[in-house]
């Protein structure tokens, strides 16, 4: 996919400002957006609840029930 930040295509994460798609090289190219960009992972993480997959582009995710997530409702 294309980078929000830069316009590169590459494998992107939602880690930018308000959860756009960067690219790694955005992601900790400087010490400030290494810093944005932990700080968006661990939103991400914390929301998705005890039980994650993390490793897609979309980020972390709720882990399927035959994985120990649970089933929101």
């Amino acid at each position: 996919m294309k980078c929000a930040s830069c316009g590169k295509v590459a494998e992107v994460r939602p880690y930018g400002p308000g959860g756009s798609l960067i690219c790694f090289d955005c992601a900790f190219g400087t010490p400030e957006s290494k810093k944005a960009t932990e700080k968006a992972f661990a939103a991400q993480l914390n929301a998705a609840g005890p039980v994650v997959v993390i490793g897609g582009e979309c980020g972390p995710v709720p882990a399927p029930p035959e994985l120990g997530g649970r089933v929101l409702s």
